[in-house]
């Protein structure tokens, strides 16, 4: 069952994935010599459902309303693979749409919504895995960034090689307008 709650400076949602979509946008601030940037996210996902400059006819990553972005974000946007090997090789998706165990014991995911940034969590129990998803703006530069940490750890005893993939689908060029998309 998602919960809200207030944290020091941040508002913190609980098992996000399960509340009724909502969507917004990061500040685009950028300082005094920066240029600014606009990203939109919604509660899918990983979040990020479209970023570009100056305006939606400028996207990196293509903006899509908010009803078409909550069913396209989890395969559309940002998404990270794992896989492990082992006696038993196996692929995992942090904040997927399908996973082996799925159920809300084995599964909790956090969303933490900042001023100037957005925190995604996820711990995957049964597994014995946290996966953190990190999304800043970085102002006083001389061009537009989304800056996106991730990071795994493996609270389980064993160790676990693993191989990772991550990142966007399609990144679109500059110049090309949205509305040839």
């Amino acid at each position: 069952m998602p919960t809200y709650r207030l944290g020091t400076d941040e508002f913190i949602i609980e098992d996000y994935h399960r509340t009724r979509p909502f969507s917004s946008f990061l500040p685009g601030i950028a300082g005094l010599w920066g240029i600014p940037m606009w990203v939109f996210y919604v509660n899918r996902g990983q979040a990020i459902a479209g970023f570009g400059i100056q305006d939606k006819e400028h996207p990196i990553m293509e903006f899509l309303p908010a009803n078409r972005a909550y069913r396209a974000t989890p395969l559309h946007g940002f998404r990270t693979f794992l896989k492990f090997s082992g006696r038993a090789a196996w692929l995992y998706e942090p904040f997927g749409l399908n996973h082996r165990d799925t159920s809300a014991s084995s599964v909790a995911r956090r969303m933490r919504i900042r001023m100037h940034d957005l925190v995604l969590e996820e711990t995957h129990r049964a597994f014995g895995l946290e996966t953190r998803v990190h999304y800043f703006t970085i102002p006083q530069e001389p061009l537009a960034a989304l800056a996106r940490v991730v990071s795994i750890t493996n609270r389980s005893r064993a160790s676990r090689p693993l191989e990772l993939l991550d990142g966007l689908p399609v990144i679109i060029p500059y110049g090309m307008l949205d509305r040839f998309l």
